[in-house]
């Protein structure tokens, strides 16, 4: 087998909520980015007009890009 650029990755999902989590699929990726965003709640009352984030709350976001797969029949 010939070395290949990327990573590999296991998605893994918490179905339970118990935090055991159960592998769901697996790639190989060319691309991962990781992002967070905060919560802007900035009105026309925020004082003097500064900017307001609420607290302990945001968007995370992820995103992977792959090579298309190849399945094979069993």
């Amino acid at each position: 087998m010939t070395a290949q650029k990327g990573k590999d990755l296991l998605l893994k999902v918490d179905t339970t909520g118990s935090g055991g989590f159960t592998t769901v699929a697996g790639l190989r990726s060319r691309q991962i980015a990781f992002n967070a965003e905060t919560v802007d709640i900035t009105n026309a009352d925020s004082t003097d007009r500064w900017r307001e984030l609420l607290a302990g709350a945001g968007v995370r976001r992820a995103s992977v890009s792959s090579p298309p797969a190849i399945l094979a029949r069993r």
